[in-house]
């Protein structure tokens, strides 16, 4: 997969998602360089940068899978500026969680909904997930399996 296509996927399926409550609200993700996640899979197999604690607690999970613009539909970022800034996002809904994570030690031990959530941006971003957080702590970051 070209560097441009991992990224682009990546930012719709990790970054640029919002999240509903009763209220829209957005959940703080941060944002790595955009060589960072090809290094880690070449060094690595796997990347590793789910930041679950954050979400628990919300009704739904928006996921942005694709773009819509000008009458076309884009899997990836539309490639020019000009056709990004007029974009739509196309978003995937995901069921939330209300359990509190920061307890886990083990991905298994996670809600079904969260280890969903982890499964899909597997599957969109098309590289595995090594590690999930569940607080700051060391012991509260989970290999995933």
């Amino acid at each position: 997969m070209s560097l441009r296509r991992w990224f682009a996927a990546a930012v719709c399926a990790a970054v640029l998602f919002l999240v509903h409550t009763s209220a829209l609200r957005a959940a703080s993700i941060w944002m790595e360089g955009e060589d960072a996640p090809r290094k880690s899979v070449e060094q690595h197999g796997w990347y590793n940068s789910v930041k679950l604690d954050v979400l628990s607690g919300l009704e739904s999970l928006k996921i942005c899978t694709g773009y819509r613009a000008y009458g076309q539909t884009f899997d990836d970022m539309p490639p020019h500026q000009s056709v990004f800034h007029e974009a739509s996002p196309i978003y995937e809904v995901l069921e939330g969680w209300h359990e509190e994570i920061d307890g886990c030690r083990a991905f298994d031990d996670l809600p079904k909904q969260a280890q969903g959530y982890v499964r899909r941006m597997e599957e969109l971003v098309r590289v595995p997930v090594g590690v999930v957080s569940v607080g700051p702590a060391r012991e509260q970051s989970l290999p995933v399996t």
